[in-house]
């Protein structure tokens, strides 16, 4: 699902994750980063032990967008609290949106809703 961003200024949508395979890749695409230049996605991933992090380099290495795609793995399992608050302090963009990984629809409801 695709949804039209309202263009925003400069900022980031900040994504914790942990063993998001099945989710993660239907999620970053309805960011529509391609027609949201200015948006950074920031992934902050918890150790996962599925293939969440190898789906997150390929959309790096593959993807048009893919340089504005940024991961930073724990070195050690936080949970999903720390890895949160972690991953919030981290931010250094004006406006962040925050997602969360199971619910791929979210940011396209909250969005449609505001047009």
């Amino acid at each position: 699902m695709h949804v039209s961003w309202i263009m925003l200024k400069k900022g980031c949508i900040l994504l914790c994750c942990y063993n998001g395979e099945g989710f993660l890749e239907e999620q970053i695409e309805s960011f529509d980063l391609k027609h949201n230049p200015e948006i950074i996605l920031n992934i902050h991933d918890d150790c996962s032990t599925d293939s969440t992090c190898d789906i997150i380099r390929r959309l790096q290495k593959d993807s048009d967008c893919g340089s504005r795609i940024k991961l930073s793995v724990n070195k050690s399992q936080k949970g999903f609290s720390k890895n949160f608050l972690f991953a919030v302090s981290d931010v250094e963009d004006n406006f962040s949106f925050y997602a969360l990984l199971d619910v791929a629809y979210c940011i396209a409801s909250v969005i449609k809703s505001n047009d």
